[in-house]
């Protein structure tokens, strides 16, 4: 197949495959919007392997414990923006059902669209933390349906209590949280996501950033057990391999 020209070969293919899926659907008696997003989900499939690198095998199955979002549209999305942006990861994603995710070191705003990436591109459903003073409405159920947590900062240790109870109320929930709690380099962690995950006994995936090497590091599990000062001392002794944004 000849690549050097643009648009490639595949990407007549595509408008091909996504007009005889419409098609199909259409005469499988699918209403016209069911048979548009099966047109959709064919088209994707069949693009995927071609935009994306067929040797990147970084692109890891989740456990069948792990909370899924099943939406082949961000995935694929999400692979090709790390791809595009010159990033990789290292290490194996948890087959947890309950986790933290502590993204360290913070010193970015394009530390989010890694993390949306990253998350999208593995097919993970996940959640985060809000100020509860922008789940106002309609905006507010935008927010939930991200996957957005309100949290009231005035109070932390109601904030913990309140964290752990809904860990404990639901069967799969992953969380990313920033230790730092600001972008900068800060000598002091904050120590709300020890204590969160040492109430609700859930264990800490650092995910460590390299802008140096343009690399996402899985480290190991810190484990719940124990008090939240070793969860946080552990956590920050993995983020060793780390490497802020320097601007």
């Amino acid at each position: 197949m000849n690549e050097s020209r643009w648009p490639p070969e595949w990407a007549y293919r595509a408008f091909d495959v996504a007009h005889s899926a419409r098609h199909a659907g259409l005469s499988q008696g699918l209403i016209p919007g069911d048979a548009i997003g099966w047109a959709i989900r064919q088209t994707v499939s069949f693009l995927e392997p071609r935009i994306l690198n067929p040797e990147q095998k970084q692109w890891q199955p989740l456990g069948p414990r792990v909370p899924r979002r099943n939406n082949p549209i961000t995935r694929m999305l999400g692979r090709l923006g790390l791809r595009l942006l010159g990033w990789r990861m290292q290490g194996q994603w948890p087959n947890e059902p309950k986790l933290i995710v502590a993204l360290a070191p913070h010193s970015s705003n394009m530390d989010f669209i890694l993390s949306v990436a990253v998350f999208w591109g593995l097919n993970l459903r996940t959640s985060f933390l809000a100020k509860k003073s922008l789940f106002w409405f309609p905006l507010g159920a935008i927010m939930r349906g991200l996957g957005g947590i309100p949290i009231d900062r005035s109070s932390p240790h109601g904030m913990v209590d309140d964290l752990a109870e809904h860990f404990r109320s639901v069967n799969q929930l992953v969380i990313g949280i920033t230790p730092e709690g600001t972008r900068g380099g800060v000598s002091t962690w904050k120590s709300g996501f020890a204590r969160i995950a040492a109430a609700a006994e859930v264990p800490v995936l650092p995910a460590i950033v390299n802008y140096e090497e343009r690399m996402i590091y899985f480290q190991p599990l810190v484990s719940a057990e124990g008090s939240s000062e070793t969860i946080l001392e552990k956590t920050r002794a993995a983020a060793s391999v780390g490497s802020p944004r320097s601007h």
